[in-house]
């Protein structure tokens, strides 16, 4: 984010909706990559949502200040980054459960299942959000 205020988009430069803008398609994708197939712990969406306000205040020039980044993050409708872990997640879990059963993913899940380990995918599926009925 530091790359692209010095480029000048920031709030006195291009606009605080082009700064925000910016860092939905450049700078959260790099923040969530890897949400959706591992459960984060909250001390890990912590220091995620620390790197995301630090972002945030770069939008608007002050990446050192303590202020709060909460009506900047409503303006950019971004959700705190452990609800949408969760969420990434279960959209993961959907897709995954509703692919054909010829499907590599589909083979290796119905593996892990018979498996009596414990996995990462196992953990998923216990999560709160993802039970099957």
């Amino acid at each position: 984010m530091h790359k692209l205020s010095s480029l000048g988009v920031h709030m006195n430069g291009f606009g605080l909706s082009v700064a925000l803008r910016a860092y939905l398609i450049f700078i959260r994708p790099i923040l969530e990559y890897g949400l959706a197939i591992v459960p984060a712990s909250w001390s890990d969406v912590q220091i995620l949502q620390k790197a995301q306000n630090m972002c945030l205040r770069t939008c608007i020039q002050r990446p050192d200040a303590t202020i709060g980044v909460v009506h900047i993050a409503a303006l950019a409708s971004l959700p705190n980054l452990f609800t949408h872990s969760h969420a990434l997640q279960a959209k993961f879990l959907h897709r995954a459960e509703t692919l054909p059963s010829d499907s590599l993913i589909k083979a290796l899940t119905m593996q892990l299942d018979l498996s009596k380990e414990k996995t990462t995918w196992g953990e998923l599926r216990l999560g709160v959000l993802w039970k099957k009925t």
